[in-house]
This record gives C-alpha cells, sequence and structure tokens, in this order.
C-alpha cells in the first residue's frame, strides 16, 4: 500500500510539472493575438531579467553600485517626484555633505588631486591610488569620526539605490514599460538569462514570433 502510494504520488508531481512547464499552441492565433501576447511575453521576460539581479542586490549577493550606472535623468525623476524616495535620497544627500565638509577640512588637497585628474594631469589609475592614500590617512588621523561619517555615507547610499531601483521596476511593469537593462554587467545579465523562469518565458516568445512569421 505505501509503494502505491508512492507511486501515485511522484505520477502526481511529474503530471504537475509538464502541466506547468507546457508550452502554449499559437497556431490558431490571429496576427492580432500574437502581437498582444508578444508584447505581454516581452514585458514578463524583462521584468524577470531585472528582478533576478535585484533580489541578488537587496539580499547583498551582489553590489548595489551597477545601480548608479542607470542614467540620471531617469533616476531623478523619482527622486524629486516620490515621497518615500525623495527622503533616502536627502538622508543620502546630508550624509554626502558632511563626508565632503570633512574632507575639504581635514584633506584640502583631495580637490587638487580632482582638478588635476579633470585637466588630465594625472590618469584615472594614479587618482584612484592617491585616493585610497588620502582615505586611509584620515582614517588613521580620525579613527572615530571619519569611519564613522563614511559609514553613514556608504549605507544610505546603498539604502537609496535599493529602494529606488525596486521601486522603478514595479513602476515600469506597472505601465507595461520595459526596464533598461544596459546598466547591469554583461556577465551578471547572462548569468540572469540562465534561469528557468526566463528560459521559460523565452521559449514561448520564440513560439510566438515563429507564428507571427507564418502569418
Amino acid at each position: 500500500m505505501k509503494k502505491i502510494t508512492l507511486i501515485l504520488i511522484a505520477f502526481a508531481f511529474i503530471n504537475c510539472s509538464t502541466q506547468k512547464n507546457k508550452i502554449t499552441d499559437y497556431t490558431n492565433y490571429t496576427l492580432n493575438e500574437l502581437t498582444n501576447k508578444k508584447t505581454e511575453l516581452e514585458l514578463e521576460s524583462n521584468y524577470v531579467l531585472v528582478n533576478h539581479y535585484l533580489e541578488q542586490i537587496e539580499r547583498g549577493d551582489i553590489d548595489h553600485m551597477a545601480l548608479t550606472k542607470i542614467d540620471i535623468g531617469l533616476v531623478n525623476f523619482y527622486w524629486e517626484s516620490v515621497p518615500d524616495l525623495k527622503i533616502y535620497h536627502n538622508i543620502w544627500k546630508e550624509a554626502s555633505s558632511e563626508v565632503d565638509l570633512f574632507v575639504k577640512k581635514y584633506a584640502p588637497e583631495k580637490k587638487e588631486l580632482l582638478d588635476q585628474y579633470q585637466n588630465k594631469a594625472i590618469d584615472k589609475e594614479e587618482y584612484f591610488r592617491k585616493h585610497r592614500e588620502i582615505m586611509a590617512r584620515l582614517r588613521a588621523d580620525y579613527p572615530n569620526e571619519f569611519p564613522q561619517l563614511s559609514e553613514k555615507h556608504v549605507n544610505s547610499l546603498k539604502t537609496m539605490w535599493k529602494l529606488t531601483g525596486r521601486y522603478m521596476l514595479e513602476d515600469y511593469k506597472k505601465k507595461e514599460k520595459l526596464f533598461p537593462t544596459y546598466w547591469i554587467p554583461e556577465k551578471d545579465l547572462e548569468d540572469s538569462k540562465n534561469t528557468k523562469q526566463y528560459k521559460a518565458i523565452n521559449q514561448e516568445l520564440l513560439l510566438v514570433n515563429k507564428q507571427m512569421i507564418k502569418k
């Protein structure tokens, strides 16, 4: 009896999985229906792709810095118009200002270093090397004040970008707009495309495109 029960459970599981992964037959769809389905699937695959990457950032598996590559023109709209995001943007600006004032007071040479880099008197590698040296000196000279200011600045930056990325993605989904993916590093983008969910949607999309060509 136990063996039969196990067989029935296994059969039910396989049948459920088969139903879940069943590919739709689009042969009887009209061109208009196929066009609408294509748009729906493109939006769905876009959401799944970006959401997979954002979830990794939210868990802390991936650094938040990729988000900062999103066109500031797109992001500013949300920082200016969404009350919750505006709050976190202001918190970050305040933390950034505190760090800047501290550095200007105790490491005025940093401004000269930035001027040299902007005027191409030094290259990027030298700029960052000297920048790290200045930051290391500040941490050594002010072991209490500077690390605390830096931590506050970094944490506010992370929080602001994580919340902004999530809000923007959900807003794009609601408005049925494709969310840009150019900011996601190529390797990470490919990793997100290898998820089962994305592949399943993409398979459906290929079938729809084939039917559209036949129509």
